[in-house]
Parts: C-alpha cells; sequence; structure tokens
C-alpha cells in the first residue's frame, strides 16, 4: 500500500503526460492477475505475502487509471449519474464473484478461490480493455519513452497550484482518513468474523455477499 500510494501520483502524472490511460491500465490489471493466479498455487506463507504485495501493487495501480476514465465516458451533465452506475454494478460484481467462486472454497479450501478470482478478473476486465474508448492524443505511445521528467514537473505544478485551493487539501486528507477506514474494516473484517466470530468458510461468504 505505501509502494501503490507513492506511485500513484507518479504514474497518474506518466498518463497525463502521455494523454492515455489504457496501456497503464491493462498493463496493471494483468499483473494482479497473474499474481493472483500465484496466491493460488503458492507454497508457504513468505511467497504467498510477496505474491499478495504485488497483486495488491497491481490493483491498487489500475484503480488510479480505471478511475480516471471516468473522464473519457461522460460529460459535466451526467458524470455522476455514470459513477453510481459504475459503483452500483461493482457491488454487484463482488457478489457475483463471491458466488461463483464459493464451490471452489466450499470444495477445496480458502486457496483455491485464487486461480477462478484471477480468471475472472481477468475476463470481466476485457469488455472495458476493448470496448472503451479514451479521449487521447495521435502521439504515439512507447513504455521505452516514459516521460518521467514531465510528470515530475507536473506534480510539482500541481504543489504550487494547490495553494490556491485550500478546500481541495482539506478535503483530500477527509478522503485519506475515510477511506483508511473503510479499508482497514473490510481488510480485517474477515479476520474478526473468523477468529472471534467463529464463521465457517461458507458463513464467511455468505456473511460477505449479505454485507
Amino acid at each position: 500500500m505505501v509502494l501503490a500510494a507513492a506511485l500513484e501520483p507518479i504514474m497518474g502524472a506518466v498518463s497525463d503526460a502521455h494523454k492515455t490511460k489504457k496501456p497503464f491500465l491493462i498493463f496493471f490489471t494483468i499483473l494482479c492477475c497473474i499474481f493472483t493466479g500465484f496466491m493460488g498455487m503458492s507454497k508457504g506463507l513468505f511467497w504467498g505475502l510477496v505474491f499478495f504485495v504485488i497483486a495488491n501493487f497491481g490493483y491498487q495501480l489500475a484503480s488510479v487509471f480505471y478511475n480516471s476514465l471516468l473522464l473519457d465516458i461522460s460529460n459535466q451533465k451526467d458524470v455522476g449519474r455514470i459513477s453510481g452506475y459504475g459503483v452500483a454494478l461493482g457491488y454487484l460484481g463482488t457478489i457475483s464473484g463471491l458466488l461463483l467462486v464459493r464451490p471452489f472454497v466450499l470444495k477445496m479450501g480458502r486457496q483455491a478461490a485464487f486461480i477462478p478470482t484471477a480468471l475472472l478478473f481477468f475476463l470481466f476486465s476485457l469488455p472495458c480493455f476493448l470496448f472503451v474508448k479514451e479521449k487521447r492524443s495521435k502521439e504515439s505511445f512507447s513504455i521505452l519513452q516514459l516521460k518521467f521528467l514531465e510528470a515530475f514537473q507536473r506534480i510539482r505544478d500541481t504543489f504550487v497550484d494547490s495553494k490556491k485551493y485550500p478546500h481541495l487539501i482539506k478535503f483530500l486528507l477527509a478522503a485519506f482518513i475515510f477511506l483508511n477506514a473503510v479499508n482497514t474494516t473490510i481488510i480485517f473484517m474477515s479476520v474478526y468474523t473468523k477468529k472471534v466470530l467463529g464463521f465457517t468458510d461458507a458463513q464467511l461468504v455468505s456473511f460477505y455477499i449479505f454485507s
């Protein structure tokens, strides 16, 4: 999470410099899918943690470019509505994913969930990869010509300009505190229900679905 938080502004600025998002979205999504699948084949805690760190890193970075696509598929009149649809469908996808993976967990244990999860994540990402059009420049993009210098200049300019918008700093700080609380609750909810409340795997999946 710390590494992703450090790189998210940089990669976002690199994306802005190239005026494109999908190549980065595709790369980090595939990275997440691959190492999520590896978690299902890992032997021992060490490699499981290594694969988790890389998978989570890919997911966090992919989310930056996924969220930024909202501006490419909406306008000022319907941006709120489209964002709401996206959140609603995201929860529907979570429920569907849990239902699809549940038979693997009940039959073969919790580790069996990772490979089908990785495959489903990639499968359901394909419509975005193939059909979502972004507003991009005609400039050719090459992974070997990433504009890191321009990206750092953009970050510097953003910090300088942020002084003109004091409410923006307050909003970002509030969002940071709020999202950390929400993410902490989500991450530790399964541990709490499993270790403290004594839920079985089947009960845990059902609890996630109905919560």
